[in-house]
C-alpha cells in the first residue's frame, strides 16, 4: 500500500468516512443523554440549546418548556456589501513618477553615477 498512491487514498478515504460516521453516532447519543436528562420537552429543542441548557446548574422543567415553545433564533440576513469607490484620481498639478525598467537593465557602476565610489 504504501507503493500504491491510490490505494492508500482509498484507505484513508474510507478511515475518514468511518471516522465521520463514528462523530454522528456518538453526537447522537449525546443529543438523546441530554434529552433523557431534560425531559421529552427538550426533544423540540436544538443541539446548540440543549448543550447550554446543560451547562446550567439547575435547569428546571419550567425552563425547558419555555425553551421548547420559543422560537429559534432567526439567522440575521446577509449584510449588503457596498463596493468600494476604488482610488481617487490625483489633481493634475500633481506631477507623478514612474519606474523604469532601463535601470534595472544597467550595470551596478551605471546606477551609482554620481555617487560617491570608495
Amino acid at each position: 500500500m504504501r507503493n500504491n498512491p491510490q490505494a492508500r487514498i482509498a484507505y484513508l478515504e474510507r478511515e475518514l468516512e468511518w471516522a465521520n460516521l463514528k462523530i454522528k453516532v456518538l453526537e447522537e447519543r449525546l443529543r438523546q443523554r441530554r434529552i433523557q436528562m431534560l425531559g421529552p420537552r427538550a426533544r423540540t429543542l436544538t443541539d446548540l440549546q440543549l448543550e447550554l441548557l446543560e451547562e446550567e446548574p439547575s435547569v428546571s422543567a419550567q425552563e425547558v418548556e419555555a425553551e421548547a415553545q420559543s422560537e429559534p433564533p432567526a439567522a440575521k440576513p446577509a449584510r449588503e456589501r457596498k463596493r468600494h469607490p476604488g482610488r481617487r484620481q490625483l489633481p493634475e498639478n500633481l506631477r507623478g513618477w514612474k519606474r523604469s525598467s532601463v535601470a534595472r537593465s544597467m550595470p551596478s557602476t551605471a546606477r551609482r553615477a554620481g555617487t560617491k565610489q570608495r
